[in-house]
């Protein structure tokens, strides 16, 4: 008969102590690698949805202090602009996998001369552009449901303020 070694060799106690200093040292950087900062989308993100809720307020200040058809557009901007908040702060939540703030930023607190000055519908309008320009060329660099979202949020931005906001030539 042949005698055949065994396979189970004793361990020492230093095998062991290498083995986990081994263990310990290779999982070091999964570790690390878990809680890595997030992707750069989210910073774009943010962007967007404070430029959409700046627009929101302005649009809703505007809206207060103007009168008739202009003042249903505005509202009606500022109400779609509130929209566009609620999207990006969704996609965000989605990224992240955490609760995004739904909260409006902090405003500045205004001087008595900027209160009593109420913002036109040119300020509604150039803050539109700024922000259409802003989501077309952030969709260009995404894929997805987030380009598509960008892209609309470009696409009503631009509406808003080629069509709904301007007042309809009148006959000469």
């Amino acid at each position: 008969m042949l005698h055949v070694p065994s396979l189970n060799p004793t361990v020492s106690r230093r095998r062991v102590l290498v083995g986990a200093a081994a263990l310990a040292l290779l999982s070091a950087p999964v570790v690390a690698c878990g809680s890595s900062p997030p992707p750069p989308e989210v910073d774009e993100l943010v962007a967007q949805l404070e430029r959409a809720r700046s627009d929101s307020q302005l649009a809703s200040d505007a809206a207060a202090a103007a009168r008739g058809e202009i003042a249903e557009a505005l509202s009606a901007v500022a109400s779609e602009r509130s929209a566009h908040a609620q999207a990006l702060s969704d996609e965000l939540v989605r990224i992240q996998r955490t609760t995004a703030s739904t909260t409006s930023p902090s405003e500045p607190t205004s001087t008595t001369a900027e209160a009593a000055k109420a913002p036109t519908v040119g300020d509604v309008i150039g803050a539109l552009k700024m922000s259409a320009q802003s989501a077309a060329g952030l969709a260009a660099t995404s894929s997805g449901y987030r380009a598509g979202l960008l892209g609309s949020i470009a696409a009503a931005c631009t509406a808003a303020y080629t069509v709904a906001l301007v007042p309809p030539e009148k006959p000469q």
